[in-house]
């Protein structure tokens, strides 16, 4: 029987990238299984999307036949693997008893499976194990970062900080710490140096999939602004709070255990130190809008 032509009795949709493009072989596949067994006159309709994290590849596969909806999870270490435990269900499903008793790759022990009074829903399928969607195990991350800043503090200034971050699947979270390079606001022969350390919190989500890895992130911010004037006859310092709000976005690639960290943000200050000396006024107010550069390298474990 053709699998492959407009008479097949499989419509599958293969929702997965150009590194694990497999729909045609995921049909010869099928067509080898079921060989010239008979096959259910009910057509399965199949959709898999499938997604790679990390090293795990995971497939949502969605199926229907004679009006029966079904829908499993399950993961593998490579592409192939993912496609032919697809190949597998699919040929179950046109020839529950025949297909059931074979295996993709070597031979394997036959699986008994009661003939059925009419082709099983997918729910009843048990010939793969589905596997949780959050199957992909967590792991942590510590990071150097050093940057550059235009709008924080008087001046284009840069910054070095650390990042200690975990992740689960195609989630994200880090804490993280930064101290800038001081930076001075001037008018005449007086003026104000400002200096800025902050702590944060950040979470990304995962964009694409595959190398290079690009994330959308947002982050809010909190520290100390410091000011100290000169120039003029009695010097005072101050400090006050800084607050940001900060949408971004990560390119990530690299070595898995050892990957590089490219990030650009766009901090949005909520709270804002002003600082002036009397009475010459206001020297220096942070920009509304700032944009931040960054380069990190982390070391991953777990």
């Amino acid at each position: 029987m053709d699998f492959a032509g407009d008479a097949s009795p499989i419509a599958l949709v293969w929702e997965a990238g150009p590194e694990c493009d497999r729909h045609d072989a995921i049909l010869k596949t099928v067509g080898h299984l079921v060989g010239a067994r008979k096959v259910s006159a009910a057509k399965v309709t199949a959709t898999a999307h499938v997604k790679r994290s990390g090293k795990a590849w995971t497939v949502l596969l969605e199926t229907e036949q004679l009006g029966e909806k079904g829908e499993r999870r399950f993961e593998g270490s490579t592409c192939d693997k993912v496609a032919d435990a697809t190949a597998l269900i699919l040929s179950v499903m046109l020839a529950p008893v025949e297909t059931a008793e074979s295996t993709i790759g070597a031979p394997a022990k036959p699986v008994s499976i009661a003939e059925p009074a009419k082709p099983p829903p997918p729910r009843d399928v048990p010939a793969v194990k589905a596997a949780p969607a959050a199957g992909v195990p967590p792991s942590g991350a510590i990071g150097a970062r050093v940057g550059g800043d235009a709008g924080s503090l008087p001046g284009p200034t840069a910054f070095l900080g650390i990042a200690l971050s975990a992740s689960l699947g195609p989630t994200h979270l880090a804490l993280l710490g930064t101290a800038w390079l001081p930076r001075e606001a001037t008018e005449g022969s007086h003026g104000v140096r400002v200096t800025l350390w902050t702590g944060g919190v950040r979470g990304c989500v995962e964009l694409t999939t595959g190398a290079p890895l690009l994330l959308g992130c947002l982050a809010g911010e909190l520290g100390r602004s410091s000011g100290s004037g000169f120039g003029i006859a009695t010097p005072r310092s101050s400090s006050a709070w800084w607050g940001a709000v900060i949408p971004g976005l990560a390119l990530r690639t690299g070595p898995r255990k050892v990957p590089v960290h490219i990030g650009l943000e766009a901090p949005i200050p909520v709270v804002q130190p002003v600082y002036d000396i009397e009475p010459y006024g206001e020297l220096f107010r942070p920009s509304r809008v700032v944009v931040r550069l960054s380069l990190g390298v982390d070391w991953v474990f777990g």
